[in-house]
């Protein structure tokens, strides 16, 4: 559930950055618990923090914006 959403929502981002991607999964988790979401699955506040981090560091290194080939030859 978190995953399948989170990704679905970075992908969406215009102008994607890392501190975007960051601040729409925290946006997305915040709205989980607010709304329930998480009442019954066991996981404990830092599980859940844990479980966001990776998400982050995971959809941040999908995401990353790379480098067209001519900007590289100009920074040569």
């Amino acid at each position: 559930m978190l995953a399948d959403s989170t990704e679905a929502a970075v992908r969406s981002i215009d102008k994607m950055t890392p501190k975007k991607i960051e601040q729409m999964i925290s946006d997305i988790f915040e709205d989980r618990l607010k709304d329930g979401q998480l009442n019954e699955s066991d996981m404990t506040i830092k599980e859940v923090n844990t479980v966001k981090g990776t998400l982050v560091d995971g959809l941040i290194s999908i995401y990353h914006s790379r480098l067209s080939y001519t900007e590289l030859i100009y920074l040569q």
